[in-house]
């Protein structure tokens, strides 16, 4: 209800779940002759993106790894102190590397979609 502060004890009640990324199809592509037949722009877009989850995944994993192991301080105001202050440095890190991966998709949804992707353009098969 508005007005009412919110049960700070029930945010995580069920853990912390990030996004799940997939790389699949880039590692299959990846590892394919196709990817000779794509534009190296295109290639270095999704190349981009795929290392920009990659990274963010990684930060995940060992915040959330970090933040998980067993202490016996946790009741303790110094650990809350710095258990905050490292929250404050991962959310620093984190917002501005989700944000530019945003970004990235855009960037790369633009591109796809254009008129002139290099993948639409006709060849002369006269000039071949």
């Amino acid at each position: 209800m508005k007005g009412e502060a919110a049960d700070t004890g029930s945010f995580f009640e069920t853990g912390i779940h990030p996004a799940p990324w997939s790389d699949s199809a880039w590692r299959t592509l990846s590892g394919s002759a196709i990817l000779m037949d794509l534009p190296s722009e295109i290639v270095l877009i999704v190349s981009d993106i795929y290392g920009a989850q990659n990274s963010i995944e990684k930060r995940n994993e060992g915040f959330l790894n970090a933040i998980g192991a067993p202490r016996s301080d946790r009741e303790t105001p110094a650990y809350a102190k710095d258990e905050t202050r490292s929250i404050t440095m991962y959310l620093n890190d984190l917002v501005p590397a989700e944000e530019k991966l945003l970004l990235s998709y855009e960037h790369a949804l633009k591109r796809l979609a254009s008129e002139k992707a290099p993948w639409a353009e006709t060849k002369d098969p006269a000039k071949d």
